[in-house]
């Protein structure tokens, strides 16, 4: 039984030879773009909303995690409130990366990595939401 390592490497056929042909055919498909302008679109408000969420804090410390059970259980310098929109770029560049190496052989398996890529963005901007209502919104 081969490992799933192998099994990618093999599906994926990315040779020395034939990266390019393979990403400019994938980056040609009207999808692909669409996915890319999806990406950008979600990707910018989420450092957008974190640089907002950065220039608001008056201290040095913010809230960076609140768990239901444990409250805020996650302080850390205001910088570190960067963390959430690049772990969703890294995120964006994984797919990318793997979608380009299935697409050829698995259509389907690079519309669900492109979803997933895009719903986690969204799940990034929804927890920098989060974020705010932490920070800076008291329920009394």
């Amino acid at each position: 039984m081969k490992s799933i390592v192998s099994k990618v490497i093999i599906a994926s056929n990315l040779g020395r030879k034939n990266f390019k042909a393979t990403a400019r055919d994938f980056f040609h498909i009207t999808w692909t773009r669409i996915y890319l302008v999806i990406f950008i679109f979600l990707n910018l408000i989420a450092w957008i909303l974190a640089h907002l969420l950065k220039i608001n804090v008056d201290q040095d410390l913010i809230f960076l995690h609140y768990n239901i059970i444990f409250g805020r259980d996650w302080i850390g310098q205001t910088g570190m409130v960067y963390l959430w929109p690049l772990m969703g770029l890294g995120l964006i560049f994984l797919n990318l990366a793997v979608v380009l190496g299935l697409y050829k052989k698995y259509k389907v398996l690079t519309q669900i990595l492109l979803v997933a890529a895009a719903t986690s963005n969204v799940i990034i901007i929804l927890a920098l939401y989060s974020l705010y209502l932490v920070n800076f919104v008291s329920i009394n």
